[in-house]
């Protein structure tokens, strides 16, 4: 991944030979060992095995920070005065 600066914004992320693929993390409820695998967002859940005890690995969702900028966010910007 090449990151640079166009003329109309600040920075933008241009991608090289290969497409960035995101992460999902697995964990095995039997061992408690973690897992990091890359797969495309397109491609179905193949149902990993913990390497391990080769029980299926649980996926593990986390919490996505949120920033809210602007009007029309709080409770107290469509009250009544």
């Amino acid at each position: 991944m090449v990151w640079g600066r166009t003329e109309t914004s600040s920075l933008v992320c241009k991608r090289k030979e290969k497409e960035v693929m995101p992460a999902y993390e697995y964990i095995c409820e039997s061992c408690n060992k973690d897992y990091t695998k890359v797969r495309s967002i397109r491609e179905d859940d193949p149902g990993y095995e913990c390497e391990t005890c080769t029980l299926p690995l649980v996926r593990v969702y986390s919490n996505v920070g949120a920033v809210f900028n602007g009007s029309g966010f709080y409770s107290t910007d469509n009250r009544k005065k």
